[in-house]
């Protein structure tokens, strides 16, 4: 399963994992950070925390699972410096001729406005056992390529193909190529939710939808942050290292609005399609930078 920062797929966060990153910046840096600042600024993208309601709304026949159910939070932040996001996925599974399963993942990441760094952080975790840990890093070389080296699990890396994307300058992009009237938006991203790399994403923009019409609004939702423009947007991921592959690992349809939240989410595996829902929404204010 993958997931992005305001692409919000299957994953969030009460997130505990936190990253203390330091840095020592020249009145030179400062003028770069408050530049990159002013690109998302352009697009109304708005830090804020979500929490959706994920069930399994249908299934093939021959699959083995008899539902799956949960919830998953995701926030994300800014910081002086760089976008922050802390992610949660909990999720119950229930089986034909097997015991249930509880799943929980923690995902954070911190990914600098100028796209120069990139760190991350995961932990899974079924029925109270931690079974995976993943972590390390993504540094942008000076021809625009990349390397993403995993100090968990160790020996792993990749080399990232030229005008890779990290997952927030992903959706920034998007947002940009839906406002110029693109229909296709083709990209290799790296998240590092896993170690199988990048990925290959086709998105397809339908069109522009009513999606407050679409939302059942409660005390926990701030209307404010959906009630604007939004898109339907399908998408479709592929592994970038398995060039030959055809079919894509999964696809899913979400709302997106000009501010990056995603009100809602369908998401197809080859045996389950589940569905994601907005039950809760709030804004998050950005930390005071001495810039």
């Amino acid at each position: 399963m993958r997931f992005f920062p305001a692409i919000a797929i299957l994953i969030a966060v009460i997130s505990i994992i936190l990253f203390s990153f330091q840095t020592s910046e020249t009145v030179e840096n400062a003028e770069k950070i408050n530049n990159d600042k002013k690109i998302y600024k352009e697009y109304k993208i708005t830090p804020h925390k979500s929490l959706y309601d994920v069930k399994m709304i249908s299934k093939q026949s021959s699959s083995d699972i008899i539902n799956i159910s949960g919830k998953m939070y995701f926030e994300w932040y800014e910081s002086c410096d760089a976008w922050i996001t802390n992610n949660k996925l909990n999720l119950i599974y229930e089986y034909i001729d097997s015991p249930s399963m509880n799943i929980v993942i923690d995902f954070s990441s911190y990914e600098t406005f100028d796209g120069n760094l990139f760190e991350f952080s995961s932990k899974t975790i079924r029925d109270g056992e931690i079974i995976k840990n993943i972590r390390g890093s993504a540094k942008k070389n000076k021809d625009n390529t990349g390397i993403a080296i995993f100090t968990t699990p160790e020996n792993l890396k990749y080399k990232l193909e030229k005008d890779y994307y990290l997952p927030m300058k992903h959706t920034i992009e998007l947002l940009k190529r839906i406002k110029s009237g693109d229909k296709i938006f083709m990209a290799n991203v790296f998240d590092g939710v896993d170690e199988e790399g990048p990925v290959d994403i086709n998105s397809f923009i339908i069109g522009e939808t009513n999606a407050l019409a679409l939302l059942n609004p409660t005390a926990n939702i701030d209307t404010a942050l959906v009630n604007n423009k939004a898109w339907n947007v399908r998408m479709s991921f592929f592994n970038s290292n398995s060039p030959e592959e055809e079919a894509s690992d999964y696809e899913m349809n979400i709302i997106l609005h000009e501010n990056s939240v995603i009100s809602d989410a369908i998401i197809e595996y080859s045996d389950f399609t589940i569905e994601q829902k907005l039950v809760a929404l709030e804004k998050l204010e950005s930390l005071e930078c001495n810039n």
